[in-house]
This record gives C-alpha cells, sequence and structure tokens, in this order.
C-alpha cells in the first residue's frame, strides 16, 4: 500500500497463499474461473441426467396408459358383458332366476354372433 495524503492506494496485488506445508500457492483469476466453469459443467451435466431420466419416466407411463386404454378398448364387449351378467345377477331377487338366465344366455347368443364377426374383421386386420 502506498499512503499518500490522499489515502491508501494499492500499488501491487498478489494472491500468493501458503498451504499447511508452507508451499507457496499461487491463485489466479484463470484457475477460479477454470474451477467454476468445471463445476458448472458438472452441474449442468447433473441436472440434464435428472430431467431425461423424469421426461423418461413420464413418456413411459403415458406409454403405459396408452396401453391399458387400448387394451379395455379391444375387450370392451367383453367388460360390458361380464359387467351386464354381474348386474343381473345381482338383481336376481327382483328378477327372478329364470328371466336372469335367459338373460345371460341372451348375452352368450349375442356374443357369439359379433364374435364370429370380430374374429373375421381382426383377420382382416392382420393381413
Amino acid at each position: 500500500f502506498n499512503f499518500d495524503n490522499e489515502g491508501p492506494i494499492i500499488t501491487s496485488f498478489t494472491t500468493d497463499r501458503y498451504s499447511a506445508d508452507g508451499f507457496r500457492l499461487n491463485v489466479t483469476a484463470q484457475d477460479v474461473l477454470d474451477k467454476r466453469m468445471k463445476v458448472l459443467d458438472q452441474k449442468i451435466e447433473e441436472e440434464a441426467i435428472i430431467k431425461a431420466n423424469e421426461k423418461l419416466e413420464e413418456v413411459a407411463q403415458e406409454v403405459e396408459k396408452e396401453r391399458e386404454v387400448r387394451k379395455k378398448e379391444e375387450n370392451l364387449q367383453e367388460l360390458v358383458d361380464k359387467m351386464a351378467k354381474i348386474l343381473i345377477d345381482e338383481n336376481l331377487e327382483l328378477i327372478g332366476a329364470e328371466i336372469a338366465k335367459k338373460a345371460k344366455e341372451k348375452i352368450d347368443e349375442e356374443n357369439k354372433k359379433k364374435g364370429g364377426e370380430t374374429n373375421e374383421k381382426k383377420q382382416t386386420r392382420r393381413k
């Protein structure tokens, strides 16, 4: 420092430091910037990996939901028929056993008719 009448004026600035062993360590602005750049690069890579994994997980979940929807659409008639039979069974006391039996038979007959049509459609689509 140089002290004149106007106050201290810095005449030289050094970043010399000493390690615990007493060895002189020179720290330059370039070293500090290089270290910061390296830390930033690592942070960018880590966050990119996290983001990529999150997005892949989101896509996987969406694809799984799409599969479930397609499967449900493909089995829609079967599910409707099962539900109809369950409803008939639940209301057995109200409608009577004979009517319930005939209603279920009609559902099965309808399935056989539609089943043939569906199989023909499926075979045509696959070809």
